[in-house]
């Protein structure tokens, strides 16, 4: 009787260490994100020699932001040149075509430039990567096929950006999509630099363990900025000769407000577009954030400050602790003689999720001109433009640039993860409801508190917009 009893014990005991394990292996599971690595099941087609064009946009001419991972004349030993190089000739042999890159060569213009030959229903490009910032005017114009015509893609996958393409898409018509044909989408989501030499000589707590433990929040950001702040040459003024807890460019005002949730416009159940900033759980939110980060002798706004900084020069220079930008200023990073990491933009309460958001202006998105005659063949191109991106190009991005010669310590390595595997996009800013997307840069270079004020001149603006855009659409 009493072995039966120590029996059910143990049966009982084996059973709860069995859960334990079962429960925190499906914890786990709950925060990994799932990956469908599985090749796409293509069609084999020859194209008889065709040339793929894809039409590319630059940004003002800033080399760190221009499409240079579409093709390449050539090997070099360079990881992100030869995976380019690789996946082009792959393609080109397996489809019996060749990829042709067609560079406009700034951004200014580059819409129109869509826009024109379709309207003169000239064939010149099958694909085209334009700018967030123009993505409007290019939707809206009737230049663009929607993407669910497109039926050999397959957005579920894990090298397109599913987000992106929901965000994009109005009514259940899709537009756009980011993706890893090209890893220049990924330069435009927002990340926070830090200074790890001053984290050590001032005895702060380690942001790498804010981050995993979840208490890497404003709250943190702006209590831990005053404590470096410092008046450096005590003339009594706070300004480019001194030191600063936090440094950003005017910019990050989106992304510093899409991290905690506040976007600027989102989709209804039946994807019509709606004005969400005003909301009051955002008013609340942007007030208690916008209120600290006007703070001039703790924040220096570069491009508000207007005392002739470059972007990057402050934090370089060892006069920041966080610098709140993007990824695309990491490569220029690397000659900074003191140690750096990087870090997913902060929680508005320990109890939320990380999020990372996108620059609403450059960030380079996916369309198909509607002048794309063979559109079947298309999609086959994209998908295995974007396959091959994911197997070759993101690893050469990904871990030769960002976290071989980038991030210098493994803690930033697991950070990037965080950066890149919830990325959100603002669905207002996407389509630039009203020019939000350069007022919005005005309020917060302007450290005008009023956002009700803000808003409401706009009001009309914002509500004409929207109906501009809903009947585009249809």
């Amino acid at each position: 009787m009493k072995e039966g009893k120590i029996m059910k014990k143990f049966i009982l005991i084996a059973l709860l260490i069995v859960s334990i394990i079962l429960l925190s292996c499906a914890e786990k599971d709950a925060k990994t994100k799932e990956k469908d690595d599985t090749p796409p099941d293509l069609p084999a087609i020859d194209m008889e020699g065709k040339t793929f064009r894809i039409f590319t946009a630059g940004w003002w001419d800033y080399p760190p932001l221009l499409i240079t991972d579409i093709t390449s004349e050539g090997l070099n030993s360079e990881p992100i040149n030869d995976a380019v190089y690789n996946r082009q000739i792959y393609l080109e042999d397996k489809y019996n075509i060749k990829i042709e890159q067609i560079d406009f060569p700034g951004e200014w213009g580059s819409s129109e430039k869509i826009i024109t030959t379709v309207q003169a229903n000239d064939d010149v490009y099958d694909l085209a990567f334009i700018r967030s910032m123009h993505f409007n005017s290019i939707a809206t114009s009737d230049t663009i096929i929607d993407l669910t015509e497109i039926t050999s893609m397959d957005v579920s996958r894990s090298w397109w950006d599913s987000n992106s393409y929901d965000s994009l898409s109005l009514r259940g018509k899709h537009y756009g999509i980011c993706s890893d044909i090209t890893m220049n989408d990924d330069l435009a989501v927002w990340c926070v630099f830090f200074n790890k030499d001053m984290v050590k000589n001032y005895g702060l707590e380690n942001p790498y363990n804010l981050v995993k433990e979840g208490k890497w929040t404003y709250d943190k950001v702006f209590e831990t900025g005053k404590l470096i702040s410092k008046d450096l040459n005590s003339d009594g003024v706070m300004d480019k000769n001194d030191i600063f807890g936090i440094h950003h460019i005017q910019d990050s005002g989106s992304g510093i407000i899409n991290c905690v949730g506040v976007n600027i416009g989102e989709l209804d159940s039946a994807g019509n577009l709606v004005f969400t900033l005003d909301r009051e759980n955002n008013m609340t939110k942007m007030l208690s954030i916008f209120t600290r980060l006007f703070d001039l002798d703790n924040v220096y706004n570069m491009h508000a400050r207007n005392e002739g900084i470059r972007d990057g020069v402050m934090f370089s220079n060892g006069q920041a602790l966080f610098d709140f930008n993007a990824v695309q200023v990491a490569p220029g990073l690397r000659m900074m003689e003191q140690d750096f990491g990087i870090l997913p933009y902060p929680k508005y309460n320990e109890a939320d999720v990380y999020m990372s958001s996108v620059s609403p202006m450059y960030l380079s998105i996916a369309v198909i001109p509607k002048t794309n005659r063979d559109i079947d063949n298309t999609g086959i191109i994209m998908e295995e433009l974007a396959y091959q991106g994911y197997k070759n190009l993101r690893p050469a991005f990904y871990d030769k640039l960002l976290q071989g010669k980038v991030a210098r310590d493994n803690e930033s390595l697991e950070m990037l993860d965080y950066l890149f595997d919830n990325v959100v996009y603002d669905v207002g800013a996407m389509w630039n409801i009203a020019n939000f997307t350069m007022d919005f840069i005005s309020l917060v270079s302007s450290y005008d508190l009023n956002i009700t004020s803000f808003i409401e001149a706009r009001r009309g603006q914002i509500e004409s917009d929207i109906e501009k855009i809903m009947e585009a659409v249809e």
